[in-house]
């Protein structure tokens, strides 16, 4: 058990009021920053606990600087083990309409990994994303956990903006870390 200080239970508060809206059907964000090492990925470990205690699915990824050059790095790790999890029927349901397009950042139907970073993910790819994470909410609300979004690829960070921009009226919570630097006085 981790104990908080009154700083850390009142970002905890955001947290709980951040999943009691998507599991009202009122998807919406929360953006925490700071320097490295105050207990960002802790915060959101604990974001994650509480979403899993509420019968909430938690789709977690991380940015990692040495995998910044390959493209949806972050939203492999978001949705890969949904989809390896998800049998049959199941499958098709997240699958289905535009969310088959998603298959192309995480594996396109010949199996050919997705495209290297640098060149820009098609809007179809993104938007299939989107409808993946949609789907995936239909059977239970979805808490989409990313730390060090600072260092996360190019083609993830524009389905992340694209995702956060259409959370209203839908069963998902965006919760997202970055680190920010500290600057030098002079």
């Amino acid at each position: 058990r981790v104990e908080f200080g009154i700083a850390r239970r009142g970002q905890l508060g955001r947290i709980d009021a951040l999943l009691a809206l998507a599991q009202a059907g009122s998807g919406d964000m929360l953006l925490i920053t700071g320097p490295a090492g105050i207990g960002k990925s802790v915060l959101l470990g604990v974001a994650g606990e509480r979403a899993h205690l509420a019968g909430m699915q938690v789709l977690s990824g991380r940015g990692r600087e040495l995998e910044g050059g390959f493209s949806f790095g972050v939203a492999r790790q978001l949705f890969e083990p949904l989809l390896a999890g998800a049998v049959g029927t199941k499958r098709d349901a997240l699958l289905a309409g535009a969310a088959r397009r998603a298959l192309t950042a995480l594996e396109d139907e010949t199996g050919a990994p997705p495209p290297m970073a640098g060149g820009d993910p098609s809007f179809a790819v993104v938007h299939g994303l989107y409808w993946l994470a949609v789907n995936a909410s239909r059977t239970a609300p979805v808490l989409v956990a990313i730390d060090d979004l600072q260092w996360a690829d190019h083609a993830s960070l524009r389905f992340v903006l694209y995702l956060a921009d259409r959370l209203a009226g839908l069963p998902v919570a965006l919760a997202v870390y970055a680190v920010t630097r500290l600057r030098r006085r002079t």
